[in-house]
């Protein structure tokens, strides 16, 4: 009979001590397939960042203003003001491409865009934000206008240094240009 009594409670606890490790095998599992979730929703988020910023850096400087100033599709919005501009796309709403990249749903992207002088148009901030449920990816760059497409002679007169605010006495003008021979800029003749 003893012996009897031993077996039941041996045979319980072993029942309890499976359950639990079932439990433990169980809860550990669950961890890694939320955890593995998270790491492709990162992932995924960071392609699509990247690959916006790739067409971004792909395009000439001219061209990313003309591709922004012509969005009007229904899911992104745009607020321009002097210096900045915010565009948002909504992945639920907007089921074409945005700078060659498709936004899933459930995702929202907002570029900033900021000009970094207020009297050249040369250099633009960019940060792209990509907001899903799960987390904010966030990454910035600037871009720079690599070549001048249409130069114009420039207008060196006083009433121009005047408008910059430089002292003409200061400085000794020299007209230069770019040689395609030597790939450098070159004096073409002594100011005056």
């Amino acid at each position: 009979m003893k012996n009897n009594k031993f077996l039941i409670i041996e045979s319980i606890l072993s029942f309890f001590i499976i359950i639990i490790i079932s439990t433990i095998i169980t809860l550990v599992c669950l961890k890694i397939k939320s955890e593995s979730k998270i790491v492709n929703n990162t992932s995924s988020g960071s392609v699509i960042i990247t690959n916006i910023l790739e067409n971004m850096n792909s395009r000439k400087y001219a061209e990313i203003e003309e591709y922004i100033d012509n969005l009007s599709v229904i899911g992104i919005s745009k607020k321009i003001e002097e210096n900045n501009q915010v565009i948002t796309v909504d992945g639920n709403l907007f089921e074409d491409r945005f700078f060659g990249t498709e936004i899933p749903k459930g995702y929202i992207l907002e570029l900033k865009i900021h000009n970094l002088s207020e009297k050249f148009d040369i250099q633009k901030s960019v940060n792209i934000i990509l907001i899903n449920n799960v987390e904010k990816l966030e990454i910035s760059t600037v871009l720079e206008r690599k070549f001048v497409e249409e130069c114009n002679p420039p207008q060196i007169s006083k009433e121009y240094f005047f408008d910059l605010e430089i002292n003409m006495d200061d400085y000794e003008i020299i007209p230069i240009k770019y040689s395609n021979s030597l790939n450098t800029y070159v004096v073409t003749t002594r100011g005056r």
